[in-house]
Order: C-alpha cells, then structure tokens, then sequence
C-alpha cells in the first residue's frame, strides 16, 4: 500500500491546473524543495510554483496514476503514468508518458522531488515535424 503521504501528493498533482498552482504546490512541498527534472533544476518553493504556472499554461486535463513504488523510511520511488493534453502538442491528442519520482519527505511535506521521464516523448514527439524525424531515428536504432 502507498504512503498516505504519497496518496496526497498524486490526489492534489490530479487537481493541479494553471489556476491553482500557488494553493495547491504548498500543501505538498516544503518551502526549501529542492526540484529536478530533465528540463529544470530548482530550489524554494517560489521557483517551483513558477515553473510549475508556466508548464501548465495551454494544459486542458493532466492525470498521474501511480503504479508500484519502493519505499525507505522517508524516501520513495514511485512509477507512474501521465495522460495529458496540451493545446499546442500533439494536435490536441491524448499523451501517454511513464515516469518515476524519488521523493523525500520532511514531515508531510516533499522536500526533494526528481523526476525521471522520457523528455523526447512528452515534448519533442509531439512537435509535428520534428517528432516524425525523432520518430524515425527510434525506429531506425
């Protein structure tokens, strides 16, 4: 079974959208969380509500199902799935990326989070031209 802890952290990300960030983002993470994921690495709180408003502008529907998970005392490592769609990627379509966060806890709170998905897949993928050359070059490896 999940931590409880980690249960609030993927219930409030699924009510995150470009309006709430700033009340949402400090239910979960620490004032100092220290944040990394293959395009950022950020520390306070303030960057990351930042960040996370920007990433989630043009966002319509953002999902994360948690799959299996290890855990050690304060420290986790959860796989999970993310559905989303983006105005701007994908034509509008769904897009399906599997992921794992290490997180570490401090309290009830988050205090680092780094992610580890496939970039090329949520993002360069989804461009049109680019993401069928990208799309080629995976086939032809």
């Amino acid at each position: 079974m999940i931590d409880t802890r980690v249960q609030h952290f993927i219930q409030r990300l699924n009510e995150l959208n470009s309006d709430n960030v700033d009340a949402i983002l400090p239910t979960v993470y620490s004032q100092n969380i220290e944040f990394i994921d293959p395009i950022k690495s950020l520390n306070g709180l303030p960057e990351v509500n930042h960040y996370f408003s920007e990433m989630y502008q043009g966002v319509e529907h953002c999902h994360f199902t948690a799959r299996e998970h290890i855990s050690e005392q304060h420290r986790y490592a959860l796989e999970w799935t993310m559905n989303f769609k983006h105005k701007t990627l994908a034509k509008g379509r769904n897009i399906q990326v599997d992921g794992i966060s290490h997180l570490r806890f401090h309290g009830q709170q988050i205090c680092y989070h780094r992610d580890y998905y496939d970039l090329g897949a949520l993002i360069y993928e989804q461009v049109p031209l680019l993401g069928m050359f990208i799309r080629k070059i995976r086939h032809a490896l």
